[in-house]
């Protein structure tokens, strides 16, 4: 479970002729030298806090970073429907109904 939104620091480094480029011939290729990305991460697994910083692949021709964000199964909820669950429901309602019929008797005394 991420803690806080993940923080994505982008630093690009740009040619000095950044500003001249003909439109549509991809400004990215022609004016980035460099593209750098960083993502820092606050998560809470299984009672544990991680928070790191993780180094993005980026690609300075096409303007890109990528995050891989993977969905992590934490503890597990327990399953339902077992066969136990049918013996304590058959039990409590028996146990109850023993409970209703000693309450009517101790009633009528």
């Amino acid at each position: 479970m991420l803690k806080d939104p993940i923080e994505i620091k982008i630093i690009p480094t740009y040619t000095d002729d950044r500003n001249n480029y003909i439109k549509g011939q991809g400004a990215t290729a022609e004016t980035l030298k460099e593209l750098q990305a960083t993502a820092h991460i606050k998560s809470f697994y299984d009672g544990v806090t991680d928070e790191k910083d993780q180094q993005l692949e980026t690609n300075p021709e096409q303007g890109n970073a990528n995050l891989t964000v993977v969905n992590k199964v934490g503890s597990k909820l327990p399953v339902t429907g077992t066969p136990a669950l049918a013996i304590l429901l058959i039990t409590g309602t028996g146990l109850m109904a023993v409970a209703m019929t000693v309450a009517k008797a101790r009633k009528k005394e």
